[in-house]
């Protein structure tokens, strides 16, 4: 039994090869716990490859065919044009103001209705619920 940590890659796959080493222990899957290590520290050197490809992807196909397609152009100018108009209706200083005091308000209430108790709410729990029921039987 080989005791180098390390696995030999096979030439074949460029995988890890585990010929000849003895089996720690067994998940469902059946692999050692040595042999989910090595795939598990295989994993990211994959990720940029996966993640220049994606970005490829986008670029070539999507960016490039929303830039020729005329829709997506006459939409993107009227979006401009409202987004203009609106920051020339709007004063960063009132905007500010109005979200603070919308937050103030939100943290507020969420506040309250934390430290509030299920009578406050108006939630009863079921032995009230049955009380109240046993004494509209006895009223009767």
């Amino acid at each position: 039994v080989d005791d180098d940590p390390r696995p030999r890659v096979c030439a074949c796959e460029g995988l890890p090869s585990f010929a000849g080493r003895r089996r720690t222990s067994t998940a469902a899957t059946g692999r050692s716990r040595r042999q989910r290590a090595n795939l598990a520290q295989l994993r990211p050197m994959s990720n940029p490859f996966i993640q220049r490809v994606a970005n490829w992807l986008a670029q070539e196909v999507v960016v490039k065919g929303l830039a020729e397609n005329k829709t997506f152009q006459r939409f993107a100018l009227r979006t401009d044009a409202h987004v203009q108009e609106f920051t020339k209706k709007v004063n960063p200083a009132e905007l500010a103001k109005s979200v603070d005091s919308f937050a103030k308000n939100v943290s507020e209430t969420v506040a309250k209705e934390m430290k509030a108790t299920p009578e406050q709410v108006g939630f009863k729990s079921k032995q009230e619920l049955l009380a109240e029921a046993r004494a509209k039987q006895a009223a009767k």
